[in-house]
């Protein structure tokens, strides 16, 4: 699958806002074995969620390594407590199916607007 039909879905399908596009593209065309694995999570946490969340895509620089993370964050409002539980278990999914990159699932605690 092209980066292009993958940041297509992300946006269109499945409403993932993606906070620098070209970073993202590259990304994906960089590790391109994980278009897969990044459709997935963005689709079970939407699934799991359903439209009344926000999904922001971005990468983070964790390791300080220039090897940055795919990160999906979650924005809930109101947040429910099992938010990180059930995000675990889509984490554990997503790396039962593949284990081609890191992404980390995660919310920073900002209202879904």
């Amino acid at each position: 699958m092209s980066n292009k039909k993958v940041l297509y879905i992300l946006q269109n399908i499945l409403n993932v806002q993606i906070t620098d596009f070209d970073k993202i593209s590259n990304y994906i065309n960089t590790y391109s074995n994980s278009e897969i694995d990044i459709v997935y999570a963005a689709m079970r946490i939407r699934e799991e969620y359903g439209n009344d969340v926000t999904i922001l895509i971005n990468l983070k620089d964790v390791f300080n390594n220039d090897n940055p993370i795919l990160v999906l964050t979650v924005r809930q409002n109101p947040y429910e407590d099992d938010l990180m539980d059930r995000l675990d278990e889509i984490n554990n999914e997503v790396y039962t199916n593949n284990k081609s990159i890191w992404i980390l699932l995660t919310t920073d605690f900002h209202y879904a607007k």
